[in-house]
This record gives C-alpha cells, sequence and structure tokens, in this order.
C-alpha cells in the first residue's frame, strides 16, 4: 500500500514490488545468491546487493548495494530498515558501471560473533568459522581465519598423600560405609537420618555431644551378632538428619527419637544414649513409657539431679563451664567451626580418660570423621542450641513445667554408665538418679574412662549392654 503522503505513487508490479522486480531478484522477492532473505512488499532491491540470512527489508526501504556480511559471522535475525518520516522512499541512483557503488551505513546489518557461525552466500568454502572470541569483519576487508584461545596448562600433579594427612576425605561425611546400612525417616515433622544392622527387639541408640551416630558403630556390630536391630540415629540438627529452626528442647528431641521408633514399626525400644543423647533418654522415658521397654544412660544423670547439680554444686557448674560459654551468641558457633573445626577434636580428646586406661580412646582418624561432620553448614549452631535451653529456662515457665513433669517414677529397668574420670559431668551424685527409678536399677562405673565409656572402652561397653538386654529375652 502506498504512503499516504506520496505525490507520485507508482503502481506495483506483477510481483507485489515497486516498478516490478529488481534486476537480479528473481520471482519471490529473494535477492540472488542469498537463502531465507525476505523483502517486504514494496521494498526495492538494489542490484548486487545481498541480504543477510533471516533478515527482513521495511517497506519502502531500500537494500544497500554490495552490503555483505563478513565471512565467518551471522547476521542479527529481524533487522529492519527504517521508514522515511514523510514523502516518497528514496530512490538508490543508479551504480555506475566501472565505479562502486557507496555504501549506506545506516542500513548495514550488524553482525557479530556466535559460537556456531553460518557462512553467508558470499562466504569462500575454504575459510573456516570464525571462533566466538574473532572479532567481526568489516566489509570489503580480505577474510582472515582467527586464532582458537588454547586452555592454559595443567598444573603440576600435586605431591602423594601420606599418613599424615590423615584419612582422605569422604564424598559423604556422614554415611560412611560399613556394615550397616543407611535410610532416612520422618517423624515429628522433620526427616532424620539413620543407620541400622542386624535383626530381633530393636535398639535405639541415641549420641551426645559433639559426635553423631557413628560413635556407636562399636556397638551396632556387638548388639546385631547377639540378635538384636541396632539403630542408630542422629539427633535434630545433627549428622544427616534435618536442621530445622527450632525445635531442640529435650521435649521435642524425645518426641523425635520416639516418633523414629514409630515410624520403624516397632512397638516399643531399648533406649540407650549417651551424654545430651541420655538427657533425651531419660525424657522420652517419662513422656511415653510404653514405647521405651528399657532405658541405659551413659554420663549423663536425671535431669532433675543434673539440675540440681548445676544450681548447688560449684565444681560440677566449674566443668559445665563449657555450657556457659554456649549462651553467647554467634561466638560459640564460630569457635566450634574455625580451624576446620579444630576445637570439636580438642573437646573430645579434652574430655576423655587417661591415655593408659583406654584402649579405644578416639584416635586421630575418628576424630577427622568428627570434624567433617561437624563441618556442615549450621551443625555448630543447632548443637549448641539444646545447652542454651537447659541454662536460659530453668526459670522460665517451660523448664520449670519440664523439671515437674520429669518427676514421674520410671517403670522400666535402667542400666546407668560413667566414667570414674569423667571431667565434663562429675561422677559424684548421678547415682541419686535411682530415686526416679520404680524398677530394677544397675549403676557402674570404669576407672579412668572419661566422658565417652563408649568410645575408650567400648568391648567393655558392648558386654555390659548385651549382657543387660539378655535378661529380657
Amino acid at each position: 500500500m502506498a504512503h499516504p503522503h506520496a505525490s507520485n505513487p507508482t503502481p506495483p508490479g506483477p510481483h507485489g514490488m515497486l516498478g516490478g522486480p529488481a534486476p537480479g531478484v528473481p520471482p519471490g522477492g529473494l535477492p540472488t545468491g542469498t537463502p531465507g532473505a525476505t523483502a517486504a512488499p514494496g521494498s526495492v532491491a538494489v542490484p548486487g546487493s545481498v541480504a543477510a540470512p533471516g533478515s527482513r527489508v521495511a517497506p519502502g526501504a531500500v537494500t544497500t548495494p554490495a552490503a555483505t556480511a563478513a565471512p565467518g559471522t551471522t547476521a542479527v535475525p529481524d533487522t529492519v530498515t527504517a521508514l522515511p518520516p514523510h514523502g516518497d522512499a528514496e530512490q538508490s541512483p543508479e551504480p555506475h558501471p566501472h565505479r562502486p557503488a557507496p555504501a549506506a551505513p545506516t542500513t548495514t546489518a550488524a553482525t557479530r560473533p556466535t559460537a556456531d557461525p553460518r557462512p553467508t552466500a558470499a562466504a569462500p568454502a575454504s575459510i573456516a568459522p570464525a571462533s566466538v572470541d574473532a572479532a567481526p569483519v568489516p566489509s570489503g576487508s580480505p577474510a582472515t581465519t582467527a586464532t582458537p584461545r588454547t586452555a592454559p596448562p595443567q598444573a603440576s600433579a600435586e605431591r602423594p598423600p601420606t599418613a599424615d594427612d590423615g584419612p582422605a576425605p569422604v564424598a559423604d561425611p556422614v554415611r560412611l560405609d560399613g556394615p550397616w546400612t543407611h535410610r532416612d525417616v520422618a517423624a515429628n515433622g522433620a526427616r532424620f537420618h539413620i543407620a541400622e544392622m542386624g535383626e530381633g527387639p530393636l535398639v535405639m541408640l541415641v549420641h551426645g555431644f559433639p559426635q553423631f551416630w557413628w560413635a556407636w558403630r562399636h556397638q551396632m556390630s556387638a548388639l546385631a551378632a547377639a540378635g538384636y536391630r541396632a539403630v542408630a540415629v542422629d539427633l535434630r540438627g545433627v549428622g544427616g538428619s534435618d536442621r530445622t529452626p527450632r525445635g531442640y528442647d529435650p521435649t521435642t528431641m524425645a518426641l523425635d527419637v520416639l516418633g523414629v521408633i514409630r515410624s520403624l514399626g516397632e512397638p516399643d525400644a531399648a533406649v540407650v544414649g549417651h551424654s545430651w543423647g541420655g538427657y533425651v533418654g531419660w525424657t522420652a522415658a517419662a513422656l511415653r513409657p510404653k514405647l521405651v521397654r528399657r532405658l541405659a544412660v551413659l554420663s549423663m544423670p536425671h535431669p532433675r539431679v543434673f539440675r540440681h547439680q548445676l544450681l548447688t554444686d560449684p565444681r560440677q557448674a566449674a566443668a559445665s563451664r563449657h555450657i556457659l560459654r554456649f549462651q553467647s551468641p554467634w561466638l560459640p558457633e564460630r569457635r566450634l567451626s574455625e580451624d576446620d573445626c579444630a576445637e570439636v577434636a580438642r573437646l573430645i580428646t579434652q574430655w576423655s580418660g587417661e591415655a593408659d586406661a583406654t584402649a579405644g580412646r578416639p584416635d586421630a582418624q575418628a576424630l577427622r570423621r568428627y570434624q567433617d561432620a561437624f563441618a556442615i553448614p549450621a551443625t555448630a549452631h543447632c548443637s549448641v542450641e539444646p545447652y542454651r535451653w537447659l541454662i536460659r529456662s530453668l526459670f522460665r515457665p517451660d523448664g520449670i513445667q519440664f523439671n515437674r513433669r520429669m518427676a514421674r517414677t520410671l517403670t522400666m529397668p535402667v542400666l546407668q554408665l560413667h566414667g570414674a574420670a569423667d571431667r565434663v559431668v562429675l561422677p559424684r551424685g548421678v547415682s541419686e538418679s535411682a530415686r526416679y527409678v520404680g524398677a530394677p536399677y544397675r549403676w557402674r562405673t570404669f576407672d579412668g574412662v572419661g566422658h565417652f565409656p563408649h568410645e575408650e572402652v567400648p568391648g567393655t561397653v558392648s558386654a555390659e549392654l548385651v549382657n543387660w538386654l539378655a535378661e529380657e529375652m
């Protein structure tokens, strides 16, 4: 359709173009030698001009004579030449037969390099496509071949590992290989990682601070060989279990363990807990006595006894000074996480018993495993949250209510194991936990053993557990 302001409209030619098809343009409006280029109705193609592949020419516009895309580059699709504001489309002068027509920069299609360039109509077949880093070649200049980038030389191989480097890093610091199997179970609104081994009555193993399920590796093998289904669980916020923003009070964590028991399809379990895991075990037995058929606790007195010791015994308060340091915001997490969690290895070593009296004291490889598991993001924060609740709730309504609920007398057999050299929870007064047990109660101490009896004397602890559990058969 002619422009509304045109003074001398030209009737369309036989193919819809002004004045008919231009020389060198076949019927259909495609310039000679250009695949895929489309000329809009009413446009004029100058002889010898080549349109870029995939480009469109606006109605009434004039293509540039002899404007070609550089070899090895791809014309930008959908390039449209602007229309003049008024009047007829400007007519390009007839090219001189012995003089090249001047190039119109306003109508030259912009080009850019691509990762997979396609040669244009005028590109010689002997020239390889340019690489991504090649600059566009201006029209009329000789084509050049871009020099491809070469990869930097590889660094020399590092020295082979030695024994001083410790154990090799593992892909998953939690799901360690062994005779056990790993899986996740849903309980109490969260996901918990467990390692299980053996078949028979369920024995639920609950770790303490600053460890994870792997602390029970020795006892799992002994219990499975004795005919029990040994399951070690990662507490909320530790190991392979969910790290939730809240839920680190003993009531919620006890319901976590009880929920795992039900998720495993078992009617009840013998619960074995160490340190804070023992605190959770005492709580679970008081809250749901029907789900806990037997209770074994290592290195932790009854919650009411421990509360009384913290408030009245200066020596126990001094031994628990790490709990007081955990009350500061952010600083404990930073201290536990810095230097590749070196503080974790230091605490385990410092809290262990006398070296000459402990056959299974955690070695460098075991310490490395605990450091790797503790380095998982948010583990440090989730690990200290229970101890923050322990101190901050002493005089809060929730803490007072919890203390009253723990006054219930337990009706299941209880085994309590403690290291005589424990520097974290002093042995004196721990046996007073028997006041809250209305069933058979057994108390055992190990000379020269510190806060981790199941690691320091694993064979002795495993034998105590197996013999004690055999009494129910």
